[in-house]
């Protein structure tokens, strides 16, 4: 039996980091049924209070700083030489796991590679459903310098109510007013 001699070559279309932040994120079908079991949270978790605030902002108020950062030699360099990872087909939707598991490919993954870049010699850290007995446990805490910067929490498309999600917003002012007796009582939030 013969067998020819193959050379692969990098594929040349492969999106680059660069590229994945002025695209949308990847589709993923939301597929119940597949038999995947779901923990109920802790009692811990299950009995604390979640947080009713998210700011209801301008979108300039993020995106002008982030391309400002995206513009800087350093993070140029990392995000166009690096490229993102390709779809997986084995990626379905059922459960809140299912969510986490390609938004760290597709969402996260690019953000870190331009924050390093962005901050070489700042300790970052991105940590998963990081425990702390007194308050809620996130998907995904950010900390810069060990102070908290930014937290992230997953959902399944589809399991919260459109008027629940809306009841929890508050405008700018009240909102920097209950961040700061926030911080107040949590010195490790930036």
């Amino acid at each position: 039996m013969s067998h020819s001699t193959r050379v692969w070559q990098p594929k040349a279309l492969a999106e680059t980091i660069d590229e994945s932040f002025s695209k949308p994120l990847p589709y993923i079908d939301r597929k119940p049924g597949l038999g995947v079991r779901v923990a109920t949270s802790s009692t811990h978790t299950l009995h604390q209070t979640p947080p009713m605030i998210w700011l209801d902002r301008n979108i300039a108020d993020y995106a002008t700083p982030a391309e400002r950062a995206l513009a800087e030699g350093r993070v140029q360099e990392v995000t166009i030489q690096n490229c993102m990872p390709a779809l997986e087909s084995t990626h379905k939707i059922e459960c809140e796991p299912d969510v986490v598991r390609p938004s760290a490919l597709y969402l996260l993954h690019p953000v870190h590679m331009a924050l390093t870049a962005l901050h070489p010699d700042v300790s970052i850290h991105c940590m998963s459903e990081p425990y702390d007995q007194n308050k809620i446990r996130p998907d995904v805490v950010y900390k810069k310098k060990g102070k908290i910067f930014a937290i992230l929490e997953f959902k399944v498309p589809g399991s919260m109510a459109e008027e629940e999600f809306f009841s929890a917003s508050m405008p700018w002012a009240s909102s920097r007013t209950k961040i700061m007796e926030h911080k107040a009582k949590a010195p490790e939030v930036e």
